[in-house]
């Protein structure tokens, strides 16, 4: 159901993997830990590639260190507003995301991704889909440092954070704001919770990322490899410090 309403935004997968094996080191960000997993990879024009990962069941509440934003022409019928002050961010992070978009940002709830979402409208000429993603942080220096290190650069205009790449189809853009505590989110989520608890990159030498400097020093990380999509990839997670898990992903020769 989740491929079908993202279809709805342009998106189609690009591979399917439903018997993948789910690598033992994983159990310290997982709730719950199974042999196997699903891998659903979409992707649209000119938006931010997705990844759905059924693990065989939801952990708690919804994920708030990474909230995307989606843009089309018109909310969907059947999404229900939820109030700014519902958020998981400062209320100054409203005009901090209304002048990374250029237009009001607004929340709502969708009830076959089970998740709340961040809506902008569509502007002319560009694509619908997850244009960008919002990470609430308690530091956001420290954060700024981190993607820096991750080759992100800041547009002083907007200030959106975007991923130096190559390649278009894994641009991803983000956008720092100042955390706060809300009901019904959760900071430290695993990978089987509700939302977004991971950001995944594509890395061509994950050494060139910054891994040895006291940036992450402090994060748990764990590094295996695994075959997807018939590569064989060598995969890191790394927990931040707002909880979100971040994952590098580097295909090997």
């Amino acid at each position: 159901m989740a491929s079908s309403r993202l279809s709805l935004f342009g998106y189609a997968t690009r591979f399917d993997e439903q018997a993948l094996p789910n690598h033992p080191s994983k159990k310290a960000f997982l709730e719950h830990y199974q042999p196997l997993h699903h891998i659903r990879a979409l992707a649209a024009p000119g938006a931010a590639a997705v990844e759905l990962i059924d693990h065989g069941a939801l952990s708690g509440s919804q994920a708030s260190g990474l909230i995307p934003v989606f843009t089309s022409d018109a909310p969907l019928k059947d999404w229900t507003p939820v109030p700014a002050n519902e958020l998981p961010f400062a209320q100054s992070g409203l005009a901090v995301l209304d002048k990374a978009h250029e237009g009001s940002v607004r929340c709502f709830f969708d009830p076959v991704l089970d998740m709340r979402l961040l809506w902008t409208k569509q502007r002319t000429g560009l694509p619908s889909g997850i244009i960008s993603a919002v990470l609430p942080v308690p530091n956001v220096q420290e954060m700024a440092a981190i993607l820096t290190s991750l080759r992100f650069v800041q547009s002083p205009e907007s200030g959106i954070w975007s991923c130096l790449t190559p390649m278009p189809s894994l641009k991803v853009d983000l956008v720092l704001v100042e955390a706060c505590t809300a009901e019904g989110w959760q900071d430290t989520a695993t990978l089987d919770a509700p939302g977004c608890p991971c950001l995944a990159l594509m890395a061509r030498d994950t050494a060139c990322y910054g891994m040895q400097e006291s940036t992450f020093s402090s994060c748990e990380r764990v590094s295996f490899s695994l075959m997807v999509n018939n590569t064989s990839c060598l995969i890191t997670l790394l927990r931040l410090s707002n909880g979100l898990v971040l994952e590098l992903v580097e295909a090997q020769k």
